[in-house]
């Protein structure tokens, strides 16, 4: 029976060729898409919403590894194309409350 080859700690796990054709293609994206924009990603990104019907999970937009190095986490890239609303910043409350602070 043939094992499985490990990969280092810092990747997905296991060696799969489904793992193999995702590193593929991601790789193939990135090359293809370097000298891309932001504005030209971010469009690609509602391109692919418009298509799916919905807003898309990182799953189901090739090159998401791509564009998170690009853009940052997907939930940001989400704001950045305008697909779902900018989360609220936290307002800093005073380290010290309550009678004689402040």
């Amino acid at each position: 029976m043939l094992e499985k080859e490990r990969l280092p700690e810092s990747s997905i796990g296991y060696m799969t060729p489904e793992n193999a054709e995702f590193q593929d293609r991601e790789t193939a994206f990135g090359r293809q898409h370097r000298d891309d924009t932001d504005r030209q990603l971010l469009q690609y990104i509602r391109d692919r919403a418009a298509k799916l019907g919905h807003i898309p999970k990182k799953s189901e937009v090739p090159g998401y590894t791509y564009l998170k190095g690009r853009l940052g986490p997907w939930p940001r890239i989400l704001e950045k194309a305008g697909l779902k609303k900018p989360r609220k910043k936290k307002t800093e409350k005073p380290m010290f409350s309550g009678p004689g602070h402040g």
